[in-house]
């Protein structure tokens, strides 16, 4: 077997089990990027964002909180900021499970324009994070969740440029 062949194997099965080593279902549990490490450039920016993933569009590096709340018995519930793509979700760290339904939703008021996200798999525990939606920083965000088809926080959760924030 000639040298680049067996180079061309030996990538191949690399890659391939590198393949096996991600997990297939990332819509389970996204998270941000701690590294705050960027491979290439976001995928989306601004409107072209609403409905995706943050992770897979790469909109998750160098986010913030614009708001939090802990849910007794659900989770911390927490609207995300992206400076670079402009957008607002919804992420859920230790989510404790639902029975049957899990929504996730982030809205702009400015614009009207609401994207919800229904987790599949709403059992599954850990972090949970939905959809993104274009939302300027200077515009109000707005973030909820609806678990077994019952609204289960204090409140919704609101961006800084909201009236009465």
């Amino acid at each position: 077997m000639g040298r680049r062949r067996g180079a061309v194997l030996v990538f191949g099965l690399v890659m391939g089990w590198v393949a096996l080593a991600i997990p297939a279902d990332a819509d389970v549990a996204p998270d941000d990027n701690p590294s705050g490490e960027r491979a290439a450039a976001p995928a989306c920016q601004g409107t072209n964002c609403d409905g995706l993933d943050p992770v897979q569009a790469g909109c998750d590096v160098n986010v913030s909180n614009a708001d939090s709340q802990t849910v007794p018995g659900v989770g911390t519930v927490e609207l995300r900021w992206s400076p670079e793509c402009s957008t607002n979700w919804v992420r859920v760290r230790d989510f404790t499970g639902a029975s049957s339904s899990l929504e996730i939703c982030a809205a702009d008021r400015d614009r009207h324009r609401t994207i919800c996200w229904d987790a599949p798999n709403p059992g599954a525990t850990g972090t949970r994070g939905g959809d993104m939606v274009y939302s300027a920083a200077d515009t109000c965000a707005e973030g909820w969740i609806v678990v077994d088809g019952q609204s289960v926080q204090e409140r919704n959760l609101w961006s800084s440029a909201c009236p009465g924030r």
